[in-house]
């Protein structure tokens, strides 16, 4: 999975993007948690912008938030600096929740430094526990916060990572009419006959499983 950051020139300038990881069972309040997630950055990632070629070619940090069941954000718990590696690596992260459980995790990409600017971190195989790499994860799905289908090649679908094959995928608008609906989603929507705007999705696994949260649609 990539996320980016956004500065100008460039379309949607001056933001990111994050996704949310689920966890099974939450992470209580005042007790340390040791995940491992690979981490690395693309130095020829970019996109063509008005006939230029814009590169994301640059490092970013991660923020790791304590989240909720509907992606909302109640504290910042780790910060990686800087991803500079073109190749994977495994970086360890330490998480104390201090305000309340968190029923998930928000991975957010950040700019290492004023001004804003185009940049990019790709993330892989988030997991619980410090000493093996093929320990299973307590995470059951990632689920991006935001959609930005402009064919740049990044997020361009509503794409969810892990759960169940074919999940049941519901979109709704603010006032709540659907505006998407799959029995069998294959990570296929790209946010067609809808405005920018922000949405709330449904998304139903297997033994009756669902989790929701919201969803910005940004061009």
């Amino acid at each position: 999975m990539m996320l980016v950051t956004r500065g100008l020139p460039g379309p949607l300038p001056n933001t990111t993007e994050d996704a949310a990881a689920f966890l099974q069972s939450p992470l209580a309040v005042d007790s340390v948690y040791a995940y491992r997630v690979d981490l690395a950055m693309s130095s020829t990632a970019g996109f063509e912008y008005w006939g230029e070629w814009l590169s994301t070619g640059n490092p970013v940090k991660l923020r790791v938030w304590c989240g909720g069941l509907d992606c909302d954000r109640i504290e910042l718990l780790q910060v990686i600096d800087s991803v500079p590696n073109t190749e994977w690596e495994t970086y360890n992260l330490d998480l104390q929740p201090t305000i309340e459980p968190c029923n998930s995790l928000i991975l957010e990409a950040w700019y290492i430094a004023p001004p804003r600017y185009l940049g990019n971190i790709l993330i892989d195989h988030l997991r619980f526990g410090p000493d093996s790499i093929s320990e299973t994860p307590n995470t059951e799905v990632v689920v991006p916060n935001v959609l930005t289908p402009n064919q740049d090649g990044v997020n361009d679908a509503f794409q969810i990572i892990g759960g169940a094959n074919w999940p049941s995928v519901t979109v709704f608008d603010r006032w709540g009419l659907i505006v998407y609906r799959s029995p069998a989603y294959q990570n296929d929507w790209r946010a067609e006959n809808v405005p920018d705007g922000v949405y709330f999705y449904v998304v139903e696994l297997a033994a009756g499983k669902r989790i929701s949260g919201y969803l910005n649609v940004l061009r």
